[in-house]
């Protein structure tokens, strides 16, 4: 997501349809920040719990949870490989996300999209906002 300093107005934009028809996208954020902080509030209880955790791991102890993930996907496999034998259980079922959290929470955070809201109001369809949100159109 793009964090420009020069852009005074945000979007969140909610890309599903509700089944209440209510529409919960809102413009007039100050930061990209703002914005996400505001589609959270329409998350479930689950991805609010993985973001809560991601928060705590960035301010309290200054890691980046997502990078605290790879890092230790990358361990594991070196280890599984040089060390352990695929024939015997180890006890490495580990769910990373449950330790370090998800500052997208899980399903949830896939439901919004934040942009300049001068890029949003140019958009006519889904199509438009993931071209503005600068995603790649495979053909």
């Amino acid at each position: 997501m793009n964090e420009n300093k020069d852009i005074a107005d945000w979007t969140a934009i909610y890309l599903p349809s509700r089944r209440d028809g209510k529409d919960i996208t809102k413009s007039g954020f100050k930061s990209a920040v703002a914005a996400e902080r505001y589609s959270r509030k329409f998350y479930c209880e689950k991805c609010r719990h993985l973001v809560a955790l991601a928060l705590t791991w960035k301010h309290r102890y200054g890691i980046n949870a997502h990078e605290a993930k790879k890092a230790t996907y990358i361990a594991i496999k070196d280890l599984a490989t040089k060390d352990l034998s695929y024939n015997k259980s180890h006890g490495l079922d580990l769910d990373v996300d449950e330790i370090f959290g998800s500052e997208n929470g899980d399903a949830c955070g896939c439901e919004w999209m934040i942009l300049p809201t001068k890029e949003y109001e140019k958009c006519e369809n889904f199509g438009d906002i993931m071209d503005a949100s600068g995603a790649k159109r495979i053909m």
